[in-house]
């Protein structure tokens, strides 16, 4: 197994709404089986952990940056497997596979722009903009 901070995560909704999550502290697991699981445990304040339920139980979308916030962020597919409220804060618990690496998140973002409707100066702008956060 391989243990990393997670600094950054994004949740992407079933409406398609991206929602960033601003976590207090974070880990993301490799277990490194036959399965490629991946764990993640981020403790956050509570307010954001009716995003995580929101989605029942299913797999959600979630872009995640490790290490460096300066990292290009990772893909996953990821589900909630425990979620505990402490006081005003939560522990939520996920489980997944990555579902594609860094590489990939240029060519992501691009088509994800032009799918929103972006195109010329537009599109160049907020590429540049999405990329560096």
């Amino acid at each position: 197994m391989k243990t990393f901070k997670l600094v950054g995560l994004e949740l992407k909704k079933q409406s398609g709404e991206e929602v960033t999550i601003d976590i207090i502290d974070a880990l993301v697991i490799n277990q490194e089986n036959e399965s490629n699981t991946w764990l993640m445990e981020c403790f956050v304040k509570r307010e954001f952990l009716p995003h995580f339920l929101s989605f029942g139980g299913n797999e959600f979308s979630v872009r995640a940056t490790i290490t460096k916030r300066d990292n290009e962020p990772a893909y996953f597919r990821m589900k909630v497997v425990a979620a505990e409220e402490m006081d005003d804060f939560a522990s939520i618990l996920m489980e997944g596979n990555m579902s594609y690496s860094r590489g990939h998140h240029s060519e992501k973002l691009l088509a994800d722009l032009i799918e929103k409707g972006l195109s010329g100066d537009d599109l160049l702008a907020a590429f540049k903009a999405k990329n560096r956060s």
